[in-house]
């Protein structure tokens, strides 16, 4: 019988190794283009800061596994020192429509996937902040698409989007008509199961686009048709989904994506375009203003004019995508009335295509924005890549020009008073989980402007290599790791500058040494037992040390390997003749007295089992299994079936690899 043994050494090996990176510098402002290596466009679409200034770029890029379309989430330190890069996605293109930070700081992506049938599906996914994923699930809908969600006061989740329910594709999954399309929104749990869905329209192509909840509990959407050439703002109970009330404007055009907020006083600020409604907590206009620019050449009218977020409790940030007539412009209104500041950032202005989204933290304005180089990362034309802006609380940068056209805000006239339509019930929803995979990606960085600080902040690697079944106590904070990866702390230093120390922990499995299964001198041929080279140091039961040992006659052979964490030994048998008896037995009692319930060969002597066959006396398969652990335990379907005679077929290789087969009877005995 072979036997093997192995002895846990109680001690590992730790490897340091610090470097020094290249000394990148924190900024007081910086411009900067990131890329990922070796893979083709990372497309931003979001900003976020956690408490301690760190720097979330959340958006799409593709995966190095199958080349995908993946979402991807970009780390770096308050002055942009990469952290790391990862994405995660499913096995097709995934897309980014809406994105909100949790509770626990972690992240909602949404969006659809192409990953689960031939058109895309709205999809969900929770990571932690680290973006690891911790649950996702797709709508099971034919078509459907989800572009924004928000956590609920309860530990939930409230998501909105659309449902196609009429519409004409290929077998690509292309969308070459669409009759029809919904608004749904779906309430979650905090672990992501469906509590109730709502789908409904008002026309016949239409979708929901934001969605939030207001200090009653209640959810706060927007959406739009494309029928009636118009946008809708609606309060839903966060219950059920019903309408509370809804309000409506015209003139469609620019008006697709809405986005509204519910206001310290009750108020509800309704952003269109270049135009902000006021409504009233019971959804009633009562004003309306408007943004122009004092150009001939350039406008607002037909832009999407993003509200990015406010610097004070009196001013707004706003940003403005004029390409391809002009570079994009960053703007502060205050008390809805004047524009205080407006900047264009000039290092590069024909590459910056668009700002994406802008976050304040500690004085300081950070914006992302969509770069398009034909050269930087791997040499393709029209690449996508990432822009991040620090700006100061002006919006000022070293690079950037006061932008040099004059603003007028006009008091316009609200839209009719409490616009609404009877909703029309369409349409189903049916969410399932699913298991995205995760990547780890090398980020590059570039500095594209940057005003130099007084510090030198340092990249440092610490890499830490254990045993397996060690732990390791992260030295900033002592807390206990027991899986490999890398664990990453900024430091803060005078200055204001952030360094970054990567620690990099490897567990080492203990090795197992294995000489196989019992062998036979195959036409008395001699055997070679190999063994991974440089994993350990080896001993032959003759003595040899090297990793490789011929048996050239018939006995017992053993091997000890030392390792850096343990020892391990195997033994194995060598036969003289390969076609060794399989011992099978002739009866068994299925009585679950836990003796001889179960009919399998008794013992294989090295033999790799192929198939094992029961059949009864009318000549029918009762049993099959082509596992040896498995055997038949005198039942069919969960029948037991009658004591009698049973006929057995059963196919194996023998030692030298050669097919042979045994036919008998077996007895069951009740």
């Amino acid at each position: 019988m072979k036997k093997n043994k192995t002895y846990l050494f109680f001690f590992c090996f730790v490897f340091l190794s610090t470097s020094l990176c290249a000394q990148y510098c924190d900024t007081l402002s910086f411009q900067k283009i990131y890329w990922n290596q070796g893979i083709h466009n990372a497309h931003p679409r979001n900003v976020s800061i956690n408490s301690s200034g760190d720097l979330f770029i959340i958006g799409t890029t593709e995966s190095a596994i199958n080349k995908s379309d993946d979402i991807w989430v970009l780390k770096t330190t308050p002055g942009g020192n990469v952290r790391w890069s990862k994405c995660f996605g499913l096995q097709k293109d995934e897309t980014l429509n809406g994105l909100r930070t949790t509770g626990d700081g972690g992240f909602l992506v949404t969006g659809s996937t192409k990953s689960v049938s031939t058109f895309e599906q709205g999809w969900i996914a929770k990571t932690d902040t680290d973006a690891n994923v911790q649950w996702s699930i797709a709508l099971g809908a034919q078509y459907s698409s989800l572009a924004a969600i928000v956590q609920l006061n309860d530990g939930g989740y409230a998501a909105a989007g659309t449902l196609y329910t009429d519409f004409s594709g290929d077998s690509s999954g292309n969308i070459t008509d669409v009759r029809k399309s919904a608004n749904i929104i779906l309430r979650l749990d905090k672990n992501g199961n469906l509590v109730w869905f709502r789908s409904f329209r008002f026309s016949n192509k239409e979708g929901l686009k934001t969605v939030s909840q207001m200090r009653d509990g209640s959810l706060l959407t927007t959406g739009s048709s494309s029928d009636l050439k118009a946008g809708y703002i609606l309060k839903l109970d966060k219950n059920n989904g019903n309408i509370i009330w809804m309000n409506g404007y015209t003139k469609y055009n620019q008006y697709a994506f809405p986005r509204a907020s519910e206001q310290p006083d009750g108020t509800i600020h309704l952003h269109v375009g270049n135009r902000t409604f006021f409504l009233t907590a019971d959804g009633k206009y009562f004003e309306a203003r408007q943004i122009e620019l004092n150009s001939r050449t350039l406008s607002l009218s037909d832009v999407q004019v993003v509200d990015a977020g406010h610097i004070s409790t009196n001013t707004e940030m706003y940003e403005a995508n004029l390409y391809p007539r002009h570079s994009p412009i960053l703007f502060a209104v205050q008390d809805d009335s004047v524009v205080v500041w407006a900047h264009q950032y000039q290092q590069t202005p024909d590459n910056l295509q668009r700002l994406i989204n802008g976050r304040i933290y500690n004085n300081n304005i950070y914006v992302a924005g969509e770069y398009i180089t034909n050269n930087l990362s791997d040499n393709a034309a029209g690449e996508d890549l990432t822009y991040l802006v620090k700006a100061n609380a002006d919006g000022s940068t070293l690079c950037s020009d006061t932008f040099n056209v004059s603003f007028k805000i006009d008091v316009i006239n609200p839209p009719a008073d409490m616009i609404t339509y009877a909703p029309t019930n369409e349409g189903s929803l049916h969410p399932f989980f699913v298991s995205p995979y995760t990547e780890i990606l090398s980020a590059n960085m570039r500095d594209d402007c940057a005003i130099q600080n007084c510090c030198k902040p340092v990249n440092r690697d610490t890499s830490v290599t254990l045993c397996s079944g060690a732990i390791y106590k992260l030295p900033p904070n002592d807390s206990v790791v027991r899986t490999s990866g890398t664990y990453s702390f900024s430091y803060p230093k005078f200055g204001g500058c952030n360094s970054v120390v990567n620690y990099k922990v490897n567990f080492t499995k203990l090795f197992t040494v294995s000489l196989g299964d019992d062998t036979c001198l195959i036409n008395n041929q001699p055997v070679t037992f190999l063994m991974p080279k440089d994993s350990a140091v080896y001993k032959w039961q003759n003595g040899s040390t090297t990793n490789t040992f011929t048996a050239g006659f018939p006995g017992k052979y053993w091997v000890t390997a030392t390792s850096s964490c343990n020892i391990s030994s195997d033994t194995v048998n060598v036969n003289a003749f390969c076609s060794l008896p399989v011992f099978i037995p002739s009866a068994f009692t299925p009585n679950n007295d836990g003796l001889n319930d179960i009919f399998k060969p008794a013992k294989l002597n090295g033999q790799r089992l192929i198939s094992l066959s029961v059949y009864n006396r009318y000549g029918n398969k009762i049993f099959f299994s082509e596992n040896a652990g498995n055997g038949w335990d005198g039942t069919l379907n969960g029948k037991p079936q009658p004591t009698g005679t049973y006929i057995y077929t059963i196919f194996y290789f023998d030692l030298g690899g050669v097919v042979r087969s045994i036919k008998g009877t077996v007895v069951l005995i009740r």
